[in-house]
């Protein structure tokens, strides 16, 4: 009896069990959704990542050779996205989300980012100390990192983010990865949640406030002064129109690169979790419990919408031409109509 107890016991990882398929996929626990040009992509637990082609009227699940929890998915073209989540894993789809490859998971970023460091020593002492600082921290639990957020500027050149400061940079689509430990002004090992951006800059914002900006010329991401103390859990980028929100409802909006920030008066006081750019240059905003709200340029106060069903949401894209809103959550994925 002990050994068959014991066999049932035994721990099987994760990322060498493929995602079951299940007909009820798109119902469950979903946390990510993106565009893969006309094509709507989300990913939750248990690696379970669907698609849709009608704007997610019916939706097909994905073959994902892993069952970990993913977090969240991105395309920078129609065809190519990836996908990260716990473990550390890394996945790409070359076939706009039907199928998927892992690229990297936790038990190979150790080794990538020790053989990066020793082949390219550090420049000065304080890049030297926070390399040190974090190699230290992330071998004290490898392989369980998180992956929180990925965005590619291109097919090619794109950057992972995670708990503690985890970082990595690709420019060859994922082949190789860099860490960029050191590249960060977050001596702290804040954790990375949401990172975003597009010709005119890119932002990372995260725990305690954290706001970064891409300096291009360095290739760091330098600190911005925060306008608020507690967590951001999403950043939203339209040129120079910033718009970071998170914790307790707070949002808080630049119109000069992060330079600056205003703050957006919120009629509700829940966390927002994600959010989403309208062609005219609106913002929609979703909170943990459901909530719809609109934030409009030349306004600093966000407008609550009664399209909000009450039901706990992760993030959200436009569709049908603005006329529509997929709303990704525990309960997996809910259309709202706009009009």
């Amino acid at each position: 009896m002990s050994e068959s107890w014991s066999g049932r016991e035994k721990f099987i990882d994760p990322l060498d069990v493929a995602a079951a398929k299940s007909a009820f996929a798109s119902k469950k626990d979903l946390v990510g959704i993106t565009r893969a040009g006309d094509r709507l992509v989300a990913v939750g637990q248990l690696g379970h990542i669907v698609f849709s082609d009608d704007s997610g009227a019916r939706w097909d699940q994905a073959t994902v050779p892993v069952s970990t929890d993913l977090v969240a998915v991105y395309f920078p073209s129609a065809a190519q996205g990836w996908a990260v989540g716990h473990d550390g894993v890394v996945l790409h789809s070359a076939d706009r989300g039907s199928s998927w490859q892992q690229q990297m998971s936790g038990r190979q970023l150790m080794d990538v980012a020790k053989k990066y460091y020793d082949s390219h020593p550090a420049t000065n002492d304080d890049d030297a100390s926070q390399r040190q600082q974090f190699m230290a921290q992330f071998d004290a639990t490898a392989p369980a990192f998180t992956f929180l957020d990925i965005w590619f500027r291109n097919d090619n050149e794109g950057y992972a983010i995670g708990a503690f400061n985890l970082i990595f940079k690709t420019m060859d689509g994922g082949k190789n990865w860099t860490p960029w430990f050191d590249r960060t002004e977050n001596p702290r090992g804040y954790h990375l949640y949401s990172i975003q951006g597009d010709a005119s800059g890119v932002y990372i914002v995260g725990e305690l406030g954290l706001i970064m900006r891409l300096d291009e010329s360095t290739q760091r991401f330098i600190s911005l002064q925060s306008p608020y103390e507690g967590s951001f859990f999403g950043v939203m980028v339209r040129g120079d129109h910033v718009i970071a929100y998170g914790l307790r409802g707070n949002a808080f909006v630049s119109a000069n690169a992060g330079k600056s920030w205003q703050k957006l008066n919120n009629p509700s006081d829940e966390s927002i979790t994600g959010g989403a750019w309208l062609s005219n240059g609106d913002a929609l905003l979703i909170s943990q419990s459901g909530e719809l709200l609109r934030s409009v340029p030349s306004n600093l106060s966000l407008s609550r919408l009664p399209q909000g069903k009450g039901f706990p949401s992760n993030a959200a894209v436009v569709t049908e031409g603005d006329k529509a809103l997929a709303v990704v959550g525990p309960v997996g994925v809910e259309q709202l109509q706009l009009n």
